[in-house]
């Protein structure tokens, strides 16, 4: 599991050093990549309580 993300984490940076050819340019597109996909997850568990608590209300009313 941890390899996962240092594999995303290596893989983003070793693509944009590769098209920048300047260390900190790369690193600083890799943050950016990372904060991206920490709010995409963050929205999609939102999405998923959500859906689960209005189940659990139809449930628990009907």
């Amino acid at each position: 599991m941890i390899g996962l993300f240092v594999g995303f984490v290596l893989g983003v940076y070793l693509s944009e050093f590769q098209r920048l050819r300047l260390g900190a340019p790369a690193w600083r597109a890799t943050v950016h990549a990372i904060k991206g996909v920490g709010l995409s997850m963050i929205i999609e568990l939102l999405g998923a309580l959500l859906a689960i608590g209005v189940w659990v209300l139809g449930a628990v009313l009907a």
